[in-house]
């Protein structure tokens, strides 16, 4: 997997195949491109991060800082190392926990993000409740986003949490992008 765009572009993330599945160039170039012009500047959170190519996607088109989320002790190290390798080690944190504990860890530190991204396994059950406590703690700027990446044959519910609100879906081949904001 490369990174597709921005100051790292070209450079190859890697990773265990068994560690994580990571996000399809296509997925993430859709996602970039709904963020383009935008992303610059702001903070960002990858949860269930893996190898961490969607927060290095972000560091490479301009992003100031990603904290990376993934519970598995293999895949910080898989991030380190591939932060390391595009050059991007100095804005990146990696943090070794699971992703809802992660939220709350961010909201006691008075953080406020700009954009959350979370992929977790498709059907996993921690999506609502990533949902849940983003939406309660309120960790999103005026103008932040949280997108999640799902499969297309699981849409998440309808009904957004309180404190969010559903602004898009976008579906790219299997996969499905859903944006979420503050009301």
């Amino acid at each position: 997997m490369r990174v597709v765009a921005g100051v790292a572009k070209g450079h190859q993330l890697r990773g265990p195949s068994r560690l994580a599945r990571p996000t399809s160039g296509r997925v993430r170039k859709s996602l970039f491109d709904l963020l383009a012009g935008w992303i610059a500047g702001r903070t960002v959170v990858d949860l269930c991060a893996g190898i961490g190519g969607l927060g290095i996607e972000a560091l490479s088109r301009g992003a100031a800082g990603v904290v990376f989320v993934d519970r598995d002790p293999r895949a910080a190290r898989t991030i380190r190392e591939n932060l390391t390798r595009c050059r991007l080690a100095d804005r990146g944190e990696v943090w070794c926990l699971d992703a809802v504990r992660a939220l709350h860890r961010l909201a006691a530190q008075g953080r406020r993000l700009d954009l959350i991204l979370a992929d977790p396994p498709y059907g996993s059950p921690v999506v609502e409740t990533i949902l849940r406590t983003v939406g309660r703690l309120s960790l999103l700027t005026a103008d932040g986003f949280l997108i999640i990446e799902h499969s297309r044959r699981m849409p998440l519910s309808v009904e957004a949490p309180p404190g969010l609100a559903i602004t898009l879906t976008r579906t790219v081949g299997d996969s499905a992008l859903t944006v979420y904001r503050s009301p």
